[in-house]
């Protein structure tokens, strides 16, 4: 059988699969010219069926194995059943397992039926990696939710990061460990300097403002306007100054770091300015907003609009920390980001720290790992991710869930028109709260999900200024309305880690 995409980019599907591995896959309908509909693993196909005997049936499910990872691709399929006859039972799992050579044991055939089950992709070395991971123990089987969830986000099968991803999907939300950690450190009757170091980024987490930080104020108008209106602020703060070559790339190298205060030091030195680091960086955040040119954006630059808020968090817990410590060590600067996973790092590593607070902090970061490792999308044709974060919320770290789904364009970079986001909020007084967005060309609807309390004149009252902000971005506000009932599936989705995306392809077989 031939795979050969033709409403996707065919070099998009290249990579995707690859040789010898095995899908299971249900005729779905048969269609003229030889095709077929073709529910194959976690993607509906159109598929382009070869002589085939017996030929394919509805409703059959089939065994599909990748020949050669080419362009098309090419699969055949594996079945054993004589024509006329049903498949006996167990036969689909003994289909696998001898295309495979593998051992006839409970828990490597619990493993095949597992990733059968669920539309996963098998290969030998997948399910004897599993194998290994999992042991034989008599609680090995429940953790093969763990072992589908590392082969989805393609992370190496190694036992240290079976132990992030077990945290993952087993410990408790982060918001809640970080909670639990500062009431543990609270109660320390000696802290040492990497416990109260910890200790204070934790009370700094919970009073983050949404003042934006110059780097992503800088971000949010582009570089090459971030670059005109750093020219611009210099000559009226220092009207002699002279822009040679170096000092160009100094302002390059400036506007790509992560703009702390080591970082304006560095530029301002090989500029021969005089102006103060930290006076700079306040200075030149609020001349960015007040040449924006756009209302919504400068609400967002002064710190009245959620991104900064959820930017600051992000920064704040650690999520670009290998990111960030990277920069630092390329520009020179101290080793030294501030962020939680930071501290938590510090805390492991400190013998005079008691155990308990140790391994409390062990968890937190395999957590944070985790929840990084959401945030790349396993599908190469849709940008995926689901992020819990801890939020401050009056005095309060709350846990906020956010879900989001894109496709990609052709070039690989996100498709502004398209998107569905799901955002969870567990509030003090509003209880479990949903919202649902969905863009489509650019129109959006919104849905809020509350079954404690009437929202209707609270969503009445801020439609125009939603509808306003939407408009300034070029979106097109549809609709905005509450069903007062929760939608379970959706508080599933939002309550487990992201698997392969559902995102429905249509491809030639």
């Amino acid at each position: 059988m031939n795979l050969q995409p033709y409403a996707v980019n065919q070099s998009q599907m290249i990579g995707t699969f690859e040789p010898d591995q095995i899908l299971r896959g249900r005729v779905l309908e048969i269609l003229p010219d030889r095709t077929a509909l073709v529910q194959l693993g976690a993607e509906r196909m159109v598929a382009r069926v070869g002589v085939i005997v017996p030929p394919l049936k509805i409703g059959q499910d089939y065994l599909f194995q990748i020949r050669q990872n080419t362009n098309p691709l090419l699969a055949k399929v594996i079945d054993r059943r004589s024509p006329g006859t049903d498949q006996p039972a167990g036969s689909v799992v003994d289909d696998v397992r001898t295309a495979f050579n593998l051992k006839n044991d409970s828990v490597t055939r619990q493993i095949i039926q597992a990733f059968l089950d669920h539309g996963d992709s098998l290969s030998r070395h997948s399910v004897l990696a599993a194998r290994a991971l999992l042991g034989g123990g008599a609680g090995a089987l429940k953790d093969i939710p763990v072992i589908r969830w590392m082969l989805n986000r393609g992370l190496p099968m190694t036992p240290a990061f079976f132990q992030t991803a077990k945290n993952q999907i087993n410990a408790p939300t982060l918001s809640t460990q970080l909670t639990d950690l500062k009431n543990a450190l609270n109660q320390l009757t000696h802290q040492t300097p990497p416990t109260q170091s910890l200790k204070a980024a934790l009370d700094k987490l919970a009073a983050i403002k949404g003042t934006p930080p110059l780097s992503l104020a800088a971000g949010l108008v582009g570089q090459s306007k971030a670059a005109a209106l750093l020219k611009s602020f210099l000559k009226e703060q220092d009207p002699g100054l002279q822009l040679s070559d170096v000092k160009q790339a100094a302002f390059v190298k400036f506007l790509r770091s992560p703009m702390t205060v080591p970082d304006t030091a560095v530029m301002l030195n090989k500029i021969g300015s005089s102006l103060q680091p930290e006076a700079f960086i306040g200075s030149f955040r609020g001349y960015i907003a007040a040449h924006s040119g756009e209302t919504v954006l400068q609400n967002v630059l002064n710190g009245t609009g959620s991104p900064g808020l959820l930017f600051n968090v992000l920064k704040q817990v650690g999520f670009d920390y290998e990111h960030s410590l990277g920069i630092l060590l390329e520009n020179g600067n101290p080793a030294e980001t501030g962020s939680i996973k930071e501290k938590l790092l510090t805390v492991m590593q400190d013998v005079k720290t008691p155990n308990e607070i140790r391994k409390m902090s062990a968890q937190a970061v395999q957590r944070i790992t985790g929840e990084q490792i959401q945030m790349a999308s396993s599908d190469p044709l849709v940008a995926q991710f689901l992020l819990q974060l801890p939020v401050p919320f009056q005095k309060e770290i709350r846990n906020a869930t956010v879900y989001w789904e894109g496709k990609k364009n052709g070039q690989g970079t996100i498709d502004p028109d398209y998107c569905t986001i799901l955002f969870s909020l567990d509030l003090k007084y509003l209880k479990k709260t949903l919202v649902g967005m969905r863009v489509q060309n650019r129109s959006v609807t919104l849905t809020v999900q509350n079954d404690f309390s009437d929202l209707g004149p609270l969503l009445k009252k801020g439609r125009p200024i939603l509808a306003e902000q939407l408009e300034a971005l070029n979106y097109h506000l549809v609709s905005f309305v509450q069903t007062k009932k929760l939608d379970d599936r959706l508080i599933a989705k939002l309550a487990r880690p992201l698997a392969v995306s559902n995102y429905t392809l249509d491809v030639k077989i």
